[in-house]
């Protein structure tokens, strides 16, 4: 696995809303184990949320579908047209 962290002292006087052109001088290759464990702790995590998102939106639509109300609740879950 490689994993890079970008860091350049000339980049920081400028403004955070600048977008800055990163170039390859500008990358440190990262091969520590805390980097490591970190990453793939970022990288599960990120693909879980992920993961859940989507079954969250296959529950909202099946939602949508039973809906036969304005405003409907139930379940600990509440629905309304607006």
């Amino acid at each position: 696995m490689v994993v890079a962290m970008v860091a350049s002292p000339r980049y920081f006087p400028q403004s955070c809303t600048t977008r800055l052109k990163v170039t390859e001088p500008d990358t440190a290759v990262r091969n520590d184990v805390a980097w490591a464990h970190a990453a793939v702790a970022y990288t599960e995590t990120k693909r879980q949320a992920d993961e859940l998102g989507e079954r969250q939106e296959a529950a909202r639509q099946a939602l949508l579908a039973l809906a036969q109300h304005p405003k409907e609740t139930g379940g600990g879950c509440a629905w309304a047209y607006v």
